[in-house]
């Protein structure tokens, strides 16, 4: 099937579609059932792919992911009532163009990944929370997006320190990454190897705002920060964590950036 776009909806979360299914825009698949590999046939090109779930999970958890192919460029993930678990194809750069998940949203990429629409978590049960990771390459968190958890929310470039040296967290000028939970609300930024919290050095054009019990790390290395001024913020025993055993440059804040994470 051919189309500018292609609106594909099921009962029972099964896609039957022999074939390669391109569009020049677009592809949506809906469904009142999860949405897995194992029940999605057939090869789907775009630009631009949409998933939605009114009644289960995108992918079924961190060991079996929702992978749309090398034939997506960029995809939006919704799930009303449960978790989205997504694998990145192995593309060059691949995006995500936005997402809500009533429980966890994670995403695992190969590669380069960029984000571009705003990610929202309600984060419900114990565990649950915002993830976006990827093994090398850059994490782009782009320009006036919010990312949302009622639980913890991490960043993550999960390469070894010492191949992680051309990788990146790139967040952008007046991004918002909230968190708000009564139990636990760390954000984590992380690129390397994962070690203990290190108070470092706050940076040029960063302001904080630390409350009783919570804490604002910086990491050994630090991170760079544009103008205007980025705002951090933790309370209620709630930490922000940078962790940076690479270099300066390797997390870097564009400039209008607020964090708070709050318990």
């Amino acid at each position: 099937m051919n189309a500018q776009k292609i609106i594909l909806e099921s009962t029972s979360g099964t896609f039957n579609l022999p074939g390669t299914y391109t569009a020049t825009k677009s592809i949506s698949l809906s469904s009142q059932g999860g949405i897995f590999n194992s029940n999605v046939s057939g090869t789907l090109t775009s630009p631009h792919l949409r998933v939605e779930s009114t009644a289960g999970s995108i992918g079924i958890d961190a060991a079996n992911r929702f992978n749309p192919g090398v034939g997506i460029a960029a995809i939006e993930a919704i799930s009303t009532v449960s978790d989205v678990f997504l694998a990145g194809p192995n593309i060059k750069t691949f995006t995500i163009s936005g997402g809500f998940a009533q429980d966890t949203f994670d995403y695992l990429g190969a590669g380069s990944t960029t984000v571009t629409g705003d990610i929202t978590a309600q984060a419900l049960t114990a565990g649950d929370k915002i993830s976006l990771a990827i093994a090398t390459g850059k994490l782009n968190i782009s320009g006036g997006v919010t990312l949302f958890s009622q639980r913890d929310l991490q960043l993550l470039v999960t390469a070894p320190t010492a191949l992680a040296k051309k990788s990146s967290i790139l967040i952008g000028k007046d991004v918002e990454i909230i968190t708000s939970s009564s139990i636990t609300g760390d954000i984590l930024i992380s690129v390397g190897d994962p070690g203990a919290p290190v108070a470092g050095v706050k940076p040029a054009n960063v302001s904080t705002i630390q409350l009783a019990g919570s804490s604002i790390f910086f990491g050994t290395f630090g991170l760079k920060a544009k103008s205007p001024t980025n705002s951090l913020f933790a309370q209620g025993g709630a930490n922000i964590t940078f962790n940076n055993p690479v270099g300066s440059k390797n997390i870097s804040l564009g400039g209008g950036v607020v964090m708070v994470g709050s318990e």
